[in-house]
């Protein structure tokens, strides 16, 4: 899928997201696209400027599919390097999608249409299979089947 493509829909998808979301998403992906070196700095900066404002970490690095809509946009969003999220995936606010060591390429891989709830940590060189549910606040570090539903721990005393 060419670059306009995507960005029309990524913006479709998050309609009504903001502003920022709005530009995080169009630098992320001509940053990603740009084969002009002097351009693509350019649109680094811009990209840059944009996450540290709304709070969040989108690198270059990661891959996301197409019609990934974040909720409540980008704020407190951290996608490591390596990760990789699926078409169709709904990821709310505070989420982290990390590597579980400082090379950031052993990071999680999301499938198609993997819901992840607010304040989710999703850790670790894993596979979160198509159709999978994390909750509100839960901590993921094992890999998930088909359909899956993940909760967070209550601590009771």
């Amino acid at each position: 899928m060419n670059v306009i493509k995507e960005i029309q829909l990524d913006l479709k998808v998050n309609k009504g997201n903001g502003f920022f979301t709005k530009l995080i998403f169009i630098t992320y992906r001509l940053g990603k696209a740009c084969p002009y070196r002097i351009l693509r700095i350019f649109i680094t900066v811009f990209h840059k400027l944009f996450c540290l404002i709304v709070g969040c970490s989108i690198p270059y690095g990661c891959d996301i599919g197409s019609s990934v809509c974040f909720k409540h946009g980008f704020f407190g969003v951290f996608i490591s390097k390596g990760a990789r999220i699926g078409n169709g995936c709904i990821i709310l606010h505070h989420v982290t999608i990390g590597s579980q060591y400082l090379d950031g390429m052993s990071a999680p891989t999301l499938r198609e249409q993997v819901q992840v709830g607010a304040g989710a940590v999703i850790i670790g060189d894993i596979e979160v299979a198509s159709l999978t549910k994390v909750s509100p606040n839960a901590f993921l570090n094992k890999s998930t089947k088909v359909n899956s539903k993940v909760f967070a721990v209550s601590q009771e005393k």
